[in-house]
């Protein structure tokens, strides 16, 4: 629906402003889909476009967020067919306390006085080191070896969507 509106232009330059981060923070390698084991899961992938307003309902930005389809990855698990979903934990904290303390520190040390903030890219800071997830890349950002076989994303880090990233980002720091 955004890519065929009026605004299709900063929807697709939102789009890779994403993809960017992901290429950044190192989200994925590409993955033949033919070598991926049988009794391994790929799950898709999606864009949610989202306008960022202001005051008085001004158009900040267009912001887009590469999302898992994580209800695929709950379906997985009550299935129990998958290596990737056996044990999926979705409970996770908001913040250790030491990592709290951590940025009270850096405030007050550079005389800040924040009432909030915001970790840029946050889940996507969430490295899997249990298990493998495989993703199928959004449909403009696909890509296709020689024979016609097409990439996958092997997820290094999680993505917004998945039912755990908050545990998988917790656990991470």
């Amino acid at each position: 629906q955004a890519a065929r509106s009026n605004d299709a232009p900063k929807w697709l330059e939102a789009a890779d402003v994403e993809y960017d981060t992901l290429e950044r923070f190192e989200v994925f390698e590409l993955f033949p889909s033919d070598n991926v084991p049988g009794d391994e899961d790929i799950f898709d992938t999606m864009l949610v476009p989202k306008i960022k307003r202001g005051k008085g309902n001004v158009v900040l930005k267009y912001k887009i967020r590469c999302v898992l389809c994580g209800n695929q990855m709950v379906a997985s698990a009550k299935r129990g067919t998958s290596k990737t979903t056996l044990d999926i934990q979705t409970h996770a904290p908001g913040l250790r306390h030491s990592t709290l303390k951590h940025g009270f520190a850096i405030s007050v040390l550079r005389a800040m006085r924040e009432r909030d903030f915001d970790v840029d890219g946050a889940y996507l800071q969430g490295v899997y080191v249990d298990r493998r997830v495989f993703a199928r890349a959004p449909a403009i950002y696909r890509k296709y070896d020689e024979r016609g076989v097409e990439y996958v994303w092997l997820l290094r880090r999680a993505l917004y969507g998945g039912p755990d990233a908050g545990r998988v980002w917790y656990n991470t720091y």
